[in-house]
């Protein structure tokens, strides 16, 4: 059985050797400390270091690398799979009568005034843009205050992907000082009072992903969140 010294001396080699990630950490340090104690127990004159040395041998030239990326993978797709989830369910009855007032509430205003429409559609990006970094900002800050590093942090890097087309595509041509004129006609309002549905639905799923992250991070390590 290791000593609690030995324990910690684990996640410290798994430190050094560029695994970051706490959980990724703690299911690698249990691996490392059974693996250890089998040799040891195989061998009575092998020391913990020289039984650690030939355990991290046995992962090959590539360390642990592997193993972490196929960690920060799943991670990735885990939390791309509840957006979508968490997206498609705005389409549910009842919660798409929210989709189907958005839309009609933005068509109506652009058939009231157009200008109206181009600044809320503006406002709107804008706010959407905001409350993106916000959330984002907040669950990495609740992650720094553990002193530790969360698979979930990633979580940033896949968000700014979802909302790419809308900044990149549609939001330039708002500010365009010709689209009063370009957008007249009935379709062209309503395809952008859609869009624009659309928009807040992800914003909507986005702020439900990453809650959704956080719950299950402190549920699943309430010895780490509960000195934040």
């Amino acid at each position: 059985m290791l000593s609690n010294e030995q324990i910690e001396s684990l996640f410290i080699f798994c430190e050094k050797h560029f695994v970051k990630y706490y959980e990724v950490q703690l299911e690698l340090v249990d691996h490392l400390a059974n693996a250890v104690e089998t040799k040891m127990d195989k061998d009575h004159k092998l020391t913990f270091e020289k039984a650690l040395e030939e355990v991290h041998r046995d992962f090959g030239v590539m360390g642990f690398a592997p193993l972490v990326s196929e960690k920060q993978i799943a991670a990735e797709e885990q939390s791309r799979k509840l957006f979508w989830k968490l997206f498609k369910d705005q389409f549910r009855w009842p919660k798409i009568l929210g989709f189907l007032v958005l839309t009609v509430a933005m068509f109506t205003i652009s058939k009231f005034d157009l200008s109206i429409f181009k600044w809320s559609f503006v406002s709107i990006m804008i706010a959407g843009c905001i409350i993106e970094i916000y959330s984002v900002l907040k669950i990495h800050i609740l992650l720094a205050q553990t002193g530790k590093k969360f698979l979930p942090g990633k979580i940033s890097e896949f968000v700014p992907c979802i909302f790419f087309p809308f900044y990149v595509f549609y939001f330039p041509s708002f500010l365009d000082k010709n689209f009063l004129s370009a957008v007249n006609s009935t379709s062209s309002t309503l395809f952008y009072s859609i869009l624009l549905s659309i928009f807040i639905i992800m914003i909507i799923a986005i702020l439900q992903t990453i809650s959704s992250a956080k719950r299950s991070l402190i549920k699943s390590f309430p010895e780490v969140f509960s000195v934040t």
